[in-house]
């Protein structure tokens, strides 16, 4: 009899469940409790702590703006350099140099970025690459006087020099190129630099010319270019 009276109980408490979802199944859609989704971006984890390459966040070296982070020599008979904005409202430098006067021997351009604050590369020396995006104010040119120079905190520098296997068209036009200069590419060890301390990349001038500089960015790159 005790066992009657208990599986009356169970099987109308289980009726009673079944009829409260039955009758929320049945209602109209407007008197049912709505499902709330929260829409999430494929990239809205990596945007939260900026753009990076294996962890490596300081990749804007350049955005052709006026910024403390970036030097030219003193010498104004040696170097001029202006910012501009075009007619797109991009950003870019046009410099124009000339090493072959008296009191012009040394002739360049220095970027600290990131607020000249100590920027590790070292874990990704074959990886990263400079993508300098440049054009010509002229004429159409396929040679580029200047030397790439990476300094540390301790004052060691490295240097390679320009070369056509860098560009990525054959020639520098009127039309935005842009110019890859791997990390790889510089004798980093041979002169004891620190790419744990990078302090600035430095582009060094020689001969003469002009020049209008939009960015420097760093860049995925795995192709080996010996200095």
């Amino acid at each position: 009899m005790k066992t009657t009276k208990i599986q009356i109980i169970v099987f109308f408490i289980t009726s009673v469940i079944l009829v409260r979802v039955g009758a929320q199944d049945n209602l109209s859609p407007s008197k049912k409790k709505p499902i709330t989704l929260k829409n999430q971006g494929l990239y809205d984890t990596s945007e939260t702590v900026s753009h990076s390459i294996y962890g490596f966040t300081q990749l804007n070296v350049f955005d052709g703006k006026i910024s403390e982070d970036v030097w030219w020599s003193k010498n104004s008979m040696c170097i001029q350099g202006t910012f501009e904005v075009d007619s797109t409202r991009s950003n870019y430098l046009i410099f124009k140099w000339n090493k072959d006067q008296t009191n012009c021997d040394w002739v360049g351009v220095g970027f600290g970025w990131d607020g000249w604050s100590s920027k590790d590369m070292a874990y990704l020396k074959d990886s990263l690459a400079f993508a300098v995006t440049l054009r010509s104010s002229k004429r159409d040119i396929s040679n580029l006087p200047w030397a790439f120079g990476l300094e540390d905190y301790n004052g060691n520098q490295c240097w390679t020099g320009f070369k056509k296997e860098f560009l990525s068209k054959p020639t520098i036009s009127q039309s935005w190129i842009t110019l890859f200069v791997p990390l790889n590419a510089f004798p980093i060890i041979e002169n004891d630099v620190d790419l744990t301390a990078t302090k600035q990349l430095i582009i060094q001038l020689f001969a003469a010319g002009e020049i209008e500089l939009k960015s420097i960015q760093i860049v995925p790159y795995n192709t080996s270019i010996k200095p």
